[in-house]
């Protein structure tokens, strides 16, 4: 086997690498914190746009219970 992390015989460009953004409608500390604004930008599609402009993920999932967060997420779809 290869380096820790590695499998064996894979080559580096047939890896995939799923980013899974858990976020939860109902947060107890900050309400609706998923969706408040941070540079302008809802968090969740903050955190969606970092993963998909990351070189190494190959897929991104935003896992949620809650539609207005699930369409900010995809609002990022395309987005760098």
């Amino acid at each position: 086997m290869g380096s820790a992390g590695q499998l064996a015989g894979a080559h580096p460009a047939a890896r995939h690498v799923l980013a899974v953004i858990p976020a939860r409608g109902g947060s107890k500390g900050v309400p609706a914190k998923n969706l408040a604004p941070v540079g302008g930008v809802p968090l969740v599609a903050r955190a969606a746009r970092e993963c998909l402009a990351a070189r190494l993920v190959t897929g991104v999932v935003v896992s949620t219970d809650d539609t207005a967060i699930s369409a900010a997420a995809r609002a990022t779809r395309g987005t760098p």
